[in-house]
């Protein structure tokens, strides 16, 4: 019980924490289309972007968290390794989601270019 309790709270701040950093990323990234910053501009970024990113992200992370927790036994190194893994894996599911993107666009636009 005590161990579905810690997974359950891991996935859950792993996912609060990678929305988070999704959100502050578009944020900062569109500042200049965004004329004003409010919670339905958030709420809307969470919904279109932070989701679909952060979702397998955190399944991903906590998988491999879990096997890490096992290997490493130094708090520092494993702290560090951790920070490391969700930033990669964010930016590769944001890689992988930006490709999904530009690849539904290219076959629109080919499929009406006709």
């Amino acid at each position: 019980m005590k161990k579905t309790i810690q997974i359950t709270l891991k996935l859950l701040t792993v996912f609060l924490i990678s929305n988070m950093i999704i959100v502050l990323q578009l944020m900062y990234s569109f500042k200049s289309v965004l004329e004003i910053v409010n919670f339905e501009n958030v709420i809307d970024i969470i919904n279109k972007f932070g989701l679909i990113i952060s979702i397998p992200t955190t399944i991903f992370f906590v998988l491999i968290d879990i096997f890490l927790l096992k290997k490493i036994r130094k708090n520092s190194i494993l702290y560090i390794i951790r920070c490391f893994l969700l930033f990669t894996l964010l930016y590769l599911f944001k890689l992988i989601f930006a490709f999904y993107l530009i690849g539904s666009t290219l076959e629109l636009l080919y499929d009406n270019s006709f």
